[in-house]
């Protein structure tokens, strides 16, 4: 993101390799779209196209690459083999799952969605994901379907495309697996959109250890924004890629958000410090997300 309004602010380097492959499945040959790629160790990352074709521009000596998508086992390869990536469907167990009627007489939302649109979290060029915390409380349990999430974008292009998370809270507090059975892919509108997921299909009930939701950006061909900026300073005029869309934050006393990045997630120590404003100096930038519950 360039634009000084944005809370993140991050810069590409030159760099020396162009590392190319397509990730498949490895029981049907079929491409796997959509898989978060990182470089082990290192902040470089990219998403594999529809066709699962991808790159990544990186020193490919002794680089190892973390492939990891919904429904698949994590793979970690060396870069100099990636030119066919197969990665195999994952077994797992999620928490006991309890038949309830769902009487959706009543709703509630939580979260916060009145961040403003000009403080935004943004992916830069790479492929991050960004995950908000919310607890079980006693209006969750009264309340326990989820029926909607909602949350703010502001996008330079039309039609970029994200992936809605809803994981697992570990009993450390780290996030689990995801409770969604496939990816959830979200479409959004250029300009600045409120945008509104109703994900009543998949019959999600709140976790009694709570959920996190995340946001994951795709570094893929049709998210890709050329823009023009300038540096602090100076007169020169730079030309830029970045991938959208931008999603809004809102600013607390209480961090809830946790990153993924180089392959692995981390609670967000990110403090919002505008210049020129005392505003929200000492404060956390959270997902402005809100979840619509039933009963």
């Amino acid at each position: 993101m360039i634009d000084k309004r944005f809370l993140l602010i991050l810069f590409t380097c030159s760099l020396t390799a162009q590392i190319k492959g397509v990730v498949k499945d490895s029981l049907t040959g079929k491409p796997i779209p959509y898989v978060n790629i990182w470089v082990e160790n290192e902040n470089i990352g990219s998403t594999s196209e529809e066709n699962g074709t991808f790159f990544i521009s990186t020193t490919a000596t002794g680089k190892r690459l973390i492939f990891s998508t919904l429904g698949y086992d994590k793979k970690i390869i060396n870069a100099s083999e990636v030119l066919e990536v197969n990665l195999k469907t994952i077994s797992y167990s999620l928490d006991e799952v309890v038949i309830t009627k769902n009487i959706g007489t009543k709703e509630i939302e939580i979260g916060n969605l009145e961040g403003k649109s000009s403080h935004s979290y943004g992916c830069g060029v790479k492929p991050w994901i960004v995950a908000n915390y919310y607890p079980s409380t006693d209006q969750t349990e009264k309340h326990p379907f989820l029926k909607s999430i909602q949350f703010r974008t502001k996008s330079d292009i039309n039609k970029a495309k994200l992936i809605l998370h809803c994981y697992q809270v570990n009993k450390d507090g780290t996030l689990g697996n995801d409770l969604l059975s496939e990816n959830c892919i979200v479409e959004v509108k250029k300009g600045t959109t409120i945008n509104k997921i109703n994900i009543e299909k998949h019959r999600l009930k709140f976790p009694e250890n709570g959920i996190f939701i995340a946001i994951e950006w795709m570094i893929i061909e049709e998210n890709k924004y050329f823009h023009s900026y300038y540096l602090e300073g100076s007169k020169e005029k730079h030309q830029g890629i970045s991938y959208e869309p931008k999603i809004s934050t809102c600013f607390s006393e209480t961090g809830i958000s946790w990153r993924y990045s180089s392959g692995q997630w981390k609670k967000s120590n990110i403090i919002g410090v505008l210049p020129n404003s005392k505003k929200y100096q000492n404060t956390y930038a959270n997902l402005a997300v809100t979840i619509s519950l039933t009963n």
